[in-house]
């Protein structure tokens, strides 16, 4: 599996948290600047969370089975993407952030909120 650190499109990012369920990982992970400081990028906030894995139950933040057709089972999927839903409802700020994850559920804990999304097949969610 590609490290997140080496994804193509997002040179640059740290892992700060990571959690793996039944078939799918939730990294929480920071933005270096340009010359790489990663305090400055992490007083100034510069986290989000990402997702790869399966995505049957809609786990990993997008619609259930999005991006699933590619041979293999998980497809594109396999790779690191960034869970902008979680960016948009956190407001950007992350800090202090920990994940967790289900076999079909995943789990963000940060500032006092709890973002959460996946199988509600038993009232998980």
């Amino acid at each position: 599996m590609q490290r997140l650190a080496d994804h193509p499109s997002e040179l640059g990012l740290s892992v700060v948290r990571i959690a793996c369920g039944a078939r799918h990982t939730l990294a929480v992970v920071h933005h270096t600047d340009a010359a790489g400081d990663v305090n400055s990028r992490r007083q100034s906030g510069g986290l989000s969370v990402w997702s790869w894995g399966q995505n049957n139950k809609g786990q990993l933040g997008l619609a259930a089975n999005e991006g699933v057709a590619a041979a293999g089972g998980c497809g594109n999927m396999c790779f690191p993407h960034r869970v902008v839903a979680v960016d948009q409802m956190s407001h950007g700020d992350l800090s202090g952030a920990h994940v967790s994850c289900g076999q079909f559920t995943s789990y963000v804990a940060a500032r006092g909120a709890v973002y959460v999304w996946g199988n509600n097949h038993a009232g998980q969610l």
